[in-house]
């Protein structure tokens, strides 16, 4: 399985960024020797993508020089698109990765990372590096979701204590709102007062946010989530793969057992708890949290979700036939009442998408040569992005 994440080279450090009052802008680092075919610095992947409009969009990730370069380096990278292309916006050298982008406007956005609590703010035309000093220093922010200039969350795991965090954006400033969920992956608002967060690794993880809150709902099944996408308090989707275990549901780990184990009895996951089992995709109906049966074979997973409303939707992933592949590009896209298999034929793998309108949309991934890629969704097909 193709890796979706830049890694630090074993025995590196991130730079701690700071970000006094007036931060440079990022820019392109002159010093960066790109790749001429992709125009992006080496090894670069994207690990999220927001379009805001037709003609308007970011992907935020990482780079790095390669493992067997004596003078390795690695750093972040930010992709703008505008008039018709995907270019280059800033680039460096810190060491650290983007994992998660989000705007409220073609103006204002954030996006969130590294493994020193990395914040970047989108405002003037510029992304600057803002400095958290309530968040813990080595907080690696995997998802950040704005609801409005003034508002929003982002999640993520310190990296020395393995502890995770909720973070949360209110009157301009970060604070940490303390959690006992771990392996934390993905967030969704659909709301300032509602939406979902989940994970695992090992086991289980999903937390509702309502009136104010988080509220632990336990560890009810062997499902390792890898993507939420909230709609409204009633609706709601989630990807994720089985655990392997033959054993029933582990006890909520949340102050509140008794409320964690009524939430738990509200779930129903009709699947096996042993043999082999492909990806999931869970459906929140304002009630309980049910398997969506797929008919997928053992070997695709899908990674990502997002809906564009309750009646549309799409699911991106990646299948790895055996014994050894190669992997695939997957995307499953849901109208009418079902999710349906889309063929798209590409060598790799698609990490995030993000869709403006039902026929015009962007997913980010990696090819065979484990290039970064764009794919554009238009006019009901999908096609390489090709500059």
């Amino acid at each position: 399985v193709l890796e979706s994440r830049v890694h630090h080279p074993q025995g590196s450090t991130s730079k701690q960024h700071s970000s006094p009052a007036g931060a440079p802008a990022l820019t392109v680092d002159p010093q960066i020797k790109l790749d001429p075919t992709t125009g992006f610095p080496p090894n670069t992947i994207f690990n999220a993508i927001q379009m805001v409009s037709a003609d308007d969009g970011w992907a935020v990730g990482g780079w790095n020089q390669g493992i067997n370069n004596n003078n390795n380096k690695n750093g972040i990278v930010i992709a703008h698109y505008a008039n018709g292309a995907w270019t280059l916006a800033a680039d460096d050298a810190s060491g650290d990765v983007l994992n998660s982008v989000s705007l409220d406007s073609a103006s204002d956005g954030w996006a969130g990372g590294g493994i020193s609590n990395l914040l970047l703010h989108y405002s003037g035309g510029q992304w600057r590096v803002v400095s958290a000093p309530n968040l813990p220093p080595y907080l690696s922010l995997n998802s950040v979701q704005m609801v409005s200039a003034t508002e929003g969350w982002a999640m993520g795991n310190d990296e020395r204590s393995g502890q995770d965090d909720l973070v949360h954006y209110l009157n301009g400033k970060w604070t940490v709102v303390p959690t006992s969920l771990m392996g934390l992956q993905s967030l969704s608002l659909d709301s300032a007062s509602h939406g979902w967060v989940v994970g695992g690794n090992g086991n289980s993880q999903l937390a509702q946010y309502d009136k104010g809150t988080w509220q632990n709902w336990g560890r009810p099944l062997p499902e390792s989530f890898t993507s939420v996408f909230s709609i409204s308090p009633t609706d709601a989707w989630a990807t994720g793969y089985p655990i392997p275990c033959s054993c029933q549901s582990a006890p909520a780990s949340s102050a509140s057992q008794a409320q964690a184990s009524s939430r738990q009895s509200a779930l129903a996951i009709n699947r096996p708890l042993s043999g082999n089992v492909g990806t999931n995709i869970l459906h929140f109906d304002g009630q309980r949290w049910s398997n969506v049966p797929l008919g997928l074979p053992t070997y695709d997973t899908m990674e990502f979700i997002t809906m564009l409303s309750a009646d549309e939707g799409w699911a991106i992933g990646l299948s790895v036939p055996p014994p050894n592949g190669p992997a695939y590009t997957l995307a499953l896209h849901y109208q009418n009442g079902a999710w349906q298999v889309t063929n798209l034929h590409i060598e790799g793998q698609l990490i995030a998408a993000s869709f403006p309108s039902a026929n015009d949309g962007w997913a980010i991934g990696l090819n065979g040569a484990r290039n970064a890629i764009f794919l554009h969704y238009q006019n009901g097909a999908w096609s390489v992005y090709h500059r």
